[in-house]
């Protein structure tokens, strides 16, 4: 059996002003149009027992995120009409809202979702 070394692939640069898909200009135009529904946004969470290493979490995402493209692409408009921009690869932020001292922590963590799904500012009714 053959083995072969590859040597790992260079990274191009990235062009500047690429036209988004038509699945990116549709959903930037529905934005647009209607920039306070959620419905582009999934809001999930995990139940997670034991102690939780928020520095290993957060460097976790931030690998995963660092190496796609995708996850840091947005789409903005000038003049020239929508084009793609790739953010630099950067830290991610996590938030972690501790809930097991709530009286009944499977709803505040419903409730942390579901505010978190309609981009409220607030969640103090949750906890």
């Amino acid at each position: 059996m053959m083995t072969q070394d590859f040597a790992e692939v260079p990274p191009e640069g990235i062009p500047e002003g690429l036209l988004p898909s038509f699945a990116q200009h549709r959903i930037s135009l529905l934005e647009r149009l209607a920039s306070a529904n959620p419905a582009n946004n999934l809001a999930f969470g995990y139940r997670l027992s034991g102690a939780l290493d928020v520095s290993a979490l957060r460097d976790a995402f931030t690998e995963v995120v660092s190496r796609h493209e995708a996850l840091r692409t947005r789409v903005v408009t000038t003049a020239d009409g929508p084009h793609q921009v790739i953010d630099p690869a950067s830290a991610v932020a996590v938030a972690v809202q501790d809930v097991s001292s709530v009286a009944d922590p499977v709803a505040a963590a419903r409730c942390l979702a579901e505010a978190s799904h309609h981009r409220l500012t607030s969640c103090q009714q949750c906890v």
